[in-house]
């Protein structure tokens, strides 16, 4: 987890130099399908790619089978060990993606996309519960969502942030909101 944490969740993960960024060019091979008369841009998209980067390995993080395996894994050690727990993974995934806010630091365009796909995750564990979710897992998504609530309004009332970074934390505040206030009629 400190290895995906450091090189796909830090701040300081997805840094070029300009110079590298405008020597990088989409693929333009032909193919049998013609995609290369579908390309929209002729520039690399940097984003888009690191965007796919960072919510391919969030998602994995937050897969059901990954979550009840560690749940499972949790009651297979012996008295005096210390397992690896569902609650230390959401801990330490949600410190990872908002550290900004303890900082009161302007968010960069990578890291506010990181963000957005957190709440995502997060949204689709507690409103959605798609089959095979632990339970366990649900209670930590929420908390996580109440957390990172207090957290962006303590940043927003204390610190002296950019558009981006203001508009971006209104808008996660408003969609924790919606998420928390929302009517979840659940059978068990």
């Amino acid at each position: 987890l400190q290895f995906l944490i450091e090189k796909f969740f830090s701040p300081k993960s997805f840094q070029f130099s300009p110079e590298l960024l405008n020597k990088l060019a989409p693929d333009r091979y032909w193919d049998f399908e013609g995609s290369i008369f579908l390309s929209s841009r002729i520039d690399y998209p940097i984003h888009g790619i690191i965007e796919l980067i960072q919510a391919m390995t969030l998602f994995r993080l937050y897969d059901p089978l990954v979550l009840a395996r560690i749940q499972d894994n949790e009651i297979r050690f012996p008295k005096g060990q210390q397992p690896f727990t569902m609650a230390e993974l959401f801990l330490a995934v949600q410190d990872a993606v908002w550290q900004e806010l303890n900082r009161r630091e302007n968010i960069n365009s990578f890291r506010r996309e990181l963000q957005r796909i957190h709440l995502y995750a997060l949204d689709e564990i507690v409103l959605r519960s798609p089959f095979g979710f632990p339970r366990d897992a649900l209670i930590l998504a929420r908390a996580d969502l109440v957390k990172i609530k207090a957290e962006i309004d303590q940043c927003l009332g204390a610190a002296q942030l950019d558009a981006y970074t203001k508009a971006h934390l209104e808008e996660s505040a408003a969609k924790i909101e919606a998420v928390l206030s929302a009517q979840v009629e659940r059978r068990f």
